[in-house]
């Protein structure tokens, strides 16, 4: 549980003075203080899970673009991979990129677009990868790039993965 402490504000409050003088104070000045109640919030804690303490939670879909789908070897191409949805957006960290022989990615350029309005943080984090392939073929991405979340709505952990074939 997290506890806020009882929080206190002093006010100057002013009344109208009964008898106010010419050269002095029409009004009388004095205080009053507000004191809020202390606040106990139960937090849930995730169910089980090796990566339990690193997942970002949030509701989340994704969406990503690639500069091309037929690729050379050698040959540079760029990928984004977008995580958008409610949720902590600043907590999600880098989507995983399994080392492969055949690709070579680099560490991706960071964008993050996040509002908060009615009690709720929605937004975007973009992963913009600059990669270069380097055996021919036919691969799958989505055994390259994911990233595990927890739906709190769903109550279960679940993975973003890529949907591209190149």
């Amino acid at each position: 549980p997290i506890n806020f402490p009882s929080v206190s504000l002093d006010m100057i409050k002013y009344k109208v003075a009964k008898n106010p003088s010419f050269f002095g104070r029409s009004r009388q000045e004095g205080t009053k203080v507000f004191n809020t109640a202390p606040k106990t919030v139960a937090v849930k804690s995730l169910p089980p899970h090796p990566l339990r303490d690193r997942v970002p939670v949030g509701k989340y879909l994704m969406s990503e673009e690639i500069s091309s789908e037929q690729l050379k070897t050698g040959e540079s191409f760029t990928y984004q991979f977008t995580v958008q949805g409610e949720g902590n957006i600043s907590a999600i960290d880098i989507p995983t990129v399994e080392a492969s022989e055949n690709f070579d990615f680099y560490s991706p350029n960071i964008q993050q677009n996040i509002n908060r309005s009615n009690n709720k943080v929605r937004g975007s984090k973009s992963f913009n990868y600059y990669a270069i392939p380097n055996e021919p073929g036919e691969f799958d991405l989505s055994d390259q790039v994911y990233l595990v979340y927890f739906d709190p709505y769903e109550e279960k952990y679940d993975t973003l993965r890529s949907g591209l074939k190149v």
